[in-house]
């Protein structure tokens, strides 16, 4: 599966399906900087890792990886 040619819609997806396999991962929350103007994906009860990235693909891509 070549992961840069995903949608977002798709990535999304993938990361519903790790977070549902994977019980250590946790839940996800997707926001805004505002004053960053930049994405960050970060994992709650769980996993405790941030991933920041001004393209949206480009941050769920890392956390997917």
């Amino acid at each position: 599966m070549n992961k840069e040619n995903l949608s977002t819609k798709e990535k999304l997806t993938a990361l519903s399906f790790l977070q549902e396999k994977i019980p250590y991962l946790g839940n996800f929350s997707l926001s805004f900087l505002k004053t960053k103007k930049k994405f960050q994906l970060s994992f709650v009860n769980g996993y405790k890792e941030k991933f920041i990235n001004e393209d949206l693909d480009l941050c769920l891509q890392e956390a997917i990886d």
